[in-house]
């Protein structure tokens, strides 16, 4: 009886583990050939194919757009220029710190937002200084304290400078008492 209850139960799981298996396999575009897979809007069918032969053409590389947001481009919507501060925090060059400083003076609030976030997680203490100042010419008072708590966070220590203390406590001299 308990090999019976066992035995359906094992052929019932691997039904659905094949249905599910074949389900993903039939819907995914690049495995079925009846899924149409969409060409950019730009980009005609066959200047795709031919980008894809020859991509070690130099003049098809430089030609090919770059996937990280351009420091010189200009930038059209809301959400285009958030995600651009967003990309430009996660950089580590003078020039995106330049820009995200620059456009914590933006007129649009969400912008300002958008820099200080990128301005926290880029994590220089550059920013100190200028998130103070800015801090004292801003007139909104919720705006304010969000300058300030980030200008408070960039003060703290890193963990490297926590673990060096660390270190350096348990592993100073210890002078004995006579």
């Amino acid at each position: 009886m308990r090999l019976r209850i066992f035995l359906t139960a094992g052929v019932g799981a691997a039904l659905v583990l094949g249905g599910l298996f074949f389900f993903t396999k039939a819907n995914h575009p690049a495995e079925n050939p009846e899924i149409p897979v969409e060409a950019p809007e730009n980009v005609s069918q066959n200047s795709s194919n031919s980008l894809r032969k020859n991509a070690s053409s130099p003049a098809l590389v430089a030609a090919a757009p770059s996937p990280e947001p351009s420091l010189t481009a200009p930038v059209n919507s809301l959400d285009d220029q958030i995600f651009e501060l967003t990309e430009l925090g996660a950089r580590n060059d003078p020039e995106s710190f330049r820009r995200i400083i620059a456009s914590l003076q933006d007129p649009k609030p969400e912008i300002r937002t958008a820099a200080l976030e990128a301005t926290i997680q880029f994590g220089s203490r550059d920013a100190i200084p200028v998130l103070k100042e800015l801090a004292a010419k801003t007139e909104d008072a919720r705006e304010k304290v969000a300058i300030l708590d980030a200008a408070e966070f960039l003060e703290l220590p890193s963990f490297r400078e926590v673990r060096d203390r660390r270190h350096a406590k348990t592993n100073s001299p210890v002078v004995a008492p006579k």
